[in-house]
């Protein structure tokens, strides 16, 4: 199995890199959910259009993967902009970590899905279940990646409810980055350490080109357990 490079999986990803700023939040006299002072919302998405027998082997095509930013969505506390210029970063930069969190799960699994394939020689030696046509053949392949990308995306939504912080039938969920920050409390020093910890998470993921969940666990972010249920 090949891995895609870098220059490949950039070439079939739309990827919000920009910065935030506190110009993309909505600002608001009251904060909507207790403790926590900005919010921002991201949502990652990945996609394919057709399976095709290249080079001896079934694989993706069209394959599509990104972030979008929901603006709609995302709001800051007035309050937090009468706090010292050290405080506004600390928390953006806090915010910054949700939106690198969907970039680098929808770039782990744009790479995963590129990096699908059956061989044709073998699944064409299975014709008990595929059957001997090519129609028949590639039927099968379909199948068998549909099925392959649906785990990769659900492994996707696993790792993103594990970090980030969800609503269920009206009950907040902080997920692990909001628990180890404290929603990126900057007057709680250990939540300040695990901040740093975190962007630099962050930034080895990217500068490394290195999966979101392997470098968690390198930075002891998560379990050997946790790697392999969510890696």
């Amino acid at each position: 199995m090949a891995i895609p490079t870098t220059a490949e999986v950039q070439g079939h990803l739309s990827d919000y890199s920009t910065p935030l700023s506190w110009r993309l939040f909505r600002q608001v006299g009251r904060s909507p959910a207790p403790g926590i002072k900005a919010f921002t919302s991201a949502s990652y998405h990945a996609n394919y259009s057709r399976v095709e027998l290249s080079g001896g082997y079934y694989v993706l095509r069209g394959v599509r993967a990104g972030v979008t930013l929901n603006r709609s969505e995302m709001w800051v506390e007035q309050s937090v902009f009468a706090r010292a210029g050290a405080e506004q970063d600390w928390l953006l930069r806090h915010e910054q970590g949700h939106l690198d969190i969907s970039r680098l799960i929808a770039r782990d699994l744009c790479r995963s899905m590129l990096s699908l394939e059956i061989d044709a020689e073998v699944l064409a030696a299975l014709r008990g279940t595929a059957g001997s046509s090519s129609q028949q053949l590639l039927a099968s392949a379909n199948a068998q990646l549909r099925d392959k990308v649906r785990e990769l995306g659900r492994k996707a939504d696993a790792l993103s409810n594990e970090l980030q912080t969800t609503s269920i039938h009206g009950v907040r969920n902080d997920g692990l980055y909001d628990r180890d920050t404290r929603h990126g409390d900057f007057a709680d020093p250990p939540s300040r350490i695990k901040q740093q910890n975190w962007n630099e998470v962050f930034r080895y993921a990217f500068a490394n080109d290195n999966a979101l969940a392997m470098t968690m666990w390198v930075f002891n972010e998560i379990t050997d357990e946790q790697l392999g249920r969510l890696g």
